[in-house]
């Protein structure tokens, strides 16, 4: 595993060019996506610390670890490829930008210049300051087209080694070089008083440490926002939708063939290795004919399927069960499903469950206790009764939406959930008070509630509860 690390960067670099190593790639990911899913060993010795593990458990264990091991020693010699050790440099380096243009360079852009220039110099009476924005998909020349006089802003920002760079930069004469950031900041204001000037923001700078998973996810998403691989589409509010261009849409198809799979009834056979799966069809799909030989899907998401077809949620929601047990997150949004199979408890690695809009949904199975992997929870719009008691054992839950029909939110439920970050609360039109337990909640950092209409209006702003008001008045009880 060490080996394979220290070459794994300088092979994703050259897997482009090179179809053996690609392959050799595509085996690694497989052979790492298993090694994630022996993760249920760690999980059952955490749960069955005090016991002694069952004999059997310990062979099967043993064997998959042996197996996994075996296949990571015969594809070490991926360093047959000459491939050199290598750092993770990849935000180490960036292009420095300069003013220095050359004007051959720019090719059909003069409109655009002429009229970034008349926006810049158009008087205004207007106190705020104006922002003129210019995005697109990378390699556009968004960058060669504003590059007029602007400084590189590197990861480690330094505000006097760029207050010197402007100064010098607008009068190379000017000796700043012992200045404290005080006088270098009247300095810099005494030279642009009363003078119009541009600043460019260009390129985002980048991983904090120790961030969590939903920072960094954030962040995954700003990075692809920033460099116009995907732009949002729609805002509800706590939910945004995206969208991407065609061209990056089939880009992103041709990287992820391996992995991801968009099923319709015109689908007849998918790749044993596929490990994502998205449903578009509202037509009966042959489960048992194209789902056989699939052990290992994570992901599976069910969109534009008919809320008539209840056979389809039925026979996805059985295969789901049955065949994909290393299943990391389900969709089914929109469902006409009226119950989850008591068997659902059988899938231990599931961290998603969305069930929002699944309206005929009004209890969960006795064994859902057993989901004690699920991170995030959707129920919006499914109208529980009450918060079921099998919640309790949820103890990794960090996101969680519900609608429940019951007049208080019982505190005794909520004592476990020490890693929640997010509670959404919906149309939970009978609900009267939430609980002095929530404080239970230490790692609660949004409370957010829609149309719970019972609750005291006074504390609502624009929608949205008031929550240090809340707490101030001291309005939660038992």
């Amino acid at each position: 595993m060490s080996s394979i690390k220290a070459v794994l960067l300088d092979a994703e670099r050259q897997q482009h060019q090179n179809k053996k190593l690609r392959l050799c790639m595509w085996k690694l990911r497989d052979i790492f996506y298993d090694a994630e899913d022996v993760d249920d060993f760690n999980f059952k010795v955490r749960f069955l610390a005090s016991c002694s593990l069952p004999l059997f458990f310990s062979f099967k264990m043993g064997h998959k670890i042996k197996s996994i091991n075996q296949r990571l020693n015969e594809l070490a010699t991926v360093n047959n490829f000459n491939l050199g050790l290598g750092t993770d440099n990849r935000y180490v380096f960036h292009r420095e930008t300069h003013s220095c243009v050359n004007y051959s360079d720019f090719i059909g852009r003069d409109v655009d210049k002429e009229n970034i220039i008349d926006l810049l110099m158009k008087p205004s009476e207007d106190p705020n300051i104006p922002v003129i924005p210019i995005v697109g998909i990378g390699g556009l020349g968004k960058t060669t087209l504003t590059q007029l006089i602007w400084i590189c802003v590197s990861d480690e920002f330094d505000l006097s080694r760029l207050l010197k760079l402007i100064i010098h930069s607008i009068n190379k004469g000017q000796k700043c070089d012992n200045l404290t950031v005080e006088a270098l900041q009247i300095c810099l204001r005494s030279l642009l008083n009363d003078k119009k000037f541009l600043l460019v923001l260009d390129d985002e700078t980048h991983p904090k440490q120790k961030q969590d998973w939903e920072d960094v996810g954030d962040q995954y998403l700003n990075e692809l926002i920033s460099r116009c691989l995907t732009q949002m589409n729609q805002d509800y509010g706590d939910v945004f939708t995206f969208k991407m261009h065609d061209l990056i849409h089939d880009l992103a198809l041709e990287v992820s063939q391996k992995e991801c799979k968009i099923v319709n009834c015109q689908t007849k056979t998918i790749d044993e290795n596929v490990r994502h799966l998205s449903f578009c069809d509202d037509k009966q799909i042959n489960v048992a004919q194209v789902f056989t030989k699939l052990k290992n899907v994570r992901t599976v998401m069910v969109q534009e399927v008919s809320k008539e077809s209840k056979a389809i949620h039925e026979s996805l929601v059985s295969l789901c069960v049955s065949n994909f047990k290393y299943i990391r997150a389900l969709c089914l949004q929109d469902s006409p499903l009226a119950t989850l199979p008591n068997s659902i408890g059988a899938l231990k690695h599931l961290r998603e469950l969305d069930l929002t809009n699944c309206c005929n949904i009004k209890k969960l199975p006795s064994s859902f206790y057993k989901l004690r992997r699920l991170q995030s929870l959707r129920m919006r719009g499914a109208p529980l009764m009450q918060l079921p008691v099998s919640m309790e054992s949820l103890i990794e839950l960090r996101y969680l939406e519900i609608t429940i029909k019951d007049k208080k939110l019982k505190g005794s439920r909520l004592r476990n959930w020490t890693s929640l970050q997010c509670l959404v609360l919906v149309d939970c039109d009978n609900l009267e008070c939430l609980s002095k337990k929530m404080k239970c909640l230490t790692g609660l950092s949004h409370l957010i509630l829609y149309g719970c209409t019972e609750l005291s209006n006074r504390y609502y702003i624009n929608g949205r509860l008031d929550w240090q008001e809340w707490l101030k008045n001291d309005c939660l009880r038992d």
